[in-house]
């Protein structure tokens, strides 16, 4: 199952709301990236927030893995994407694609493998990989655009990609409001040391 259905049993068990929730998908994210997902349980809310994420007010920061390191080690991918039906994946080209910019600071690197930290200026479907593996650097698991499945003796069952930080307004009340998931094991460059 999906996040979505998860939640809306977990929601469903809870009655203290005293009534059904509306549960919407205020942001996606890329199946088996981990990380902040935000979700709304009430229509006007839900409006509200896919429009802070539609017109670029809420920030979106996110952590990969990747094989290689960038030069220069802090920059920007800008391109126009379009998806390719065959592939079910994401190319740049230069007509008829839609504007991608990913922004993005080596952390740390080791072994081959670098930690990349992403703010997203927009936020197309696959960018973040789609970037990164045109740039040479795919990321670290991802099948679909050529990432390496092992480092090290370990085997990677999914794009080292994480959600890190979201930072939005919330609907209501206008407070600021920052949202953030720790780096998950998977990622973590200090265990992935021990393997190297």
């Amino acid at each position: 199952g999906t996040l979505y259905e998860a939640i809306q049993v977990w929601l469903g068990r809870d009655r203290s709301f005293g009534r059904k929730l509306e549960i919407g998908m205020a942001q996606r994210l890329d199946r088996d990236t981990s990380g902040v997902m935000v979700f709304s349980i009430h229509p006007q809310s839900h409006k509200a927030l896919t429009d802070q994420m539609h017109n670029r007010l809420a920030k979106k920061r996110y952590l990969a893995l990747i094989t290689g390191s960038p030069d220069p080690p802090e920059g920007a991918f800008h391109s126009y994407l379009a998806k390719q039906r065959k592939s079910n994946r994401v190319i740049s080209v230069s007509s008829g694609g839609k504007e991608a910019i990913t922004r993005y600071r080596i952390v740390s690197s080791v072994g081959g493998l670098s930690l990349a930290e992403i703010d997203l200026v927009t936020g197309r479907m696959h960018q973040i990989r789609a970037h990164f593996a045109e740039a040479g650097h795919p990321l670290l698991g991802d099948k679909r655009y050529g990432g390496a499945q092992k480092y090290g003796g370990l085997t990677f069952e999914r794009q080292c990609l994480h959600s890190s930080i979201l930072r939005l307004t919330h609907p209501v009340s206008g407070e600021f409001l920052q949202f953030k998931a720790p780096i998950p094991d998977d990622m973590n460059l200090d265990q992935l040391r021990l393997h190297s």
